[in-house]
């Protein structure tokens, strides 16, 4: 008796179509480096019809209409949550954009609606993050709340309904990550705070002094 072999590809998509509330909704998965930026990244995007009337003259909606897709099926959440993070569920450019929002939010939204949303951390884990004065303390407290082990658990639940829905094993052949963990520098971070360095009246201090020479 042979083994079946199961097929190993570093490319899953995965598409399904949903009838629901007067509209048929086609929902696209993918899972692979189709930007060809080095790394494989989650997309999920969607075109949506009136009942039974598909055909461009009848579009109601493309693309990233996430909206219409968890009007029709609530549990797939979890892909528009990794939509665009990489194979270990790191958001796009996470620490840059990241820190930016933090300080300045993003098309009139607040710095914590922005940062929670789209760094997928909660009220809580904003409140600690709030008083990073720049990015390397920022990707330091980022990784003392051990968020990146939540992203990589997130995708990787992703990547097992993929592979059961496809029949394929998910090969992660990435050559950028996303991501790069601080190492050692996380002592030369900790050794700033215990001298003092990060405490509202150092920082303020160092603004005071950024404002006087400039």
């Amino acid at each position: 008796m042979k083994t079946k072999t199961i097929e190993k590809s570093n490319d899953l998509r995965y598409t399904m179509n949903v009838t629901k509330g007067g509209k048929d909704v086609i929902i696209k998965i993918r899972l692979n480096d189709e930007c060809h930026n080095g790394h494989q990244n989650f997309s999920i995007t969607g075109e949506v019809y009136p009942t039974g009337k598909r055909g461009d003259r009848n579009l109601i909606s493309a693309g990233c209409c996430h909206d219409e897709i968890l009007k029709a099926r609530p549990d797939l959440k979890l892909f528009v949550d990794l939509h665009f993070a990489t194979a270990k569920g790191v958001p796009m450019c996470a620490i840059e954009n990241g820190f930016y929002f933090l300080k300045e939010g993003n098309n009139g939204k607040s710095p914590k609606e922005v940062v929670t949303y789209y760094l997928r951390v909660t009220d809580e884990e904003f409140e600690a993050l709030k008083i990073a004065e720049d990015e390397v303390y920022f990707q330091y407290l980022i990784e003392k709340l051990n968020v990146p082990a939540r992203w990589e658990n997130e995708a990787n639940e992703a990547i097992k309904l993929m592979e059961e829905w496809t029949g394929k094993v998910f090969v992660n052949d990435s050559t950028k990550t996303g991501f790069i963990p601080l190492g050692k520098r996380m002592k030369e971070i900790e050794k700033k705070i215990e001298s003092g360095y990060y405490t509202p009246e150092k920082i303020q201090a160092r603004e005071n002094q950024h404002q006087t020479t400039h």
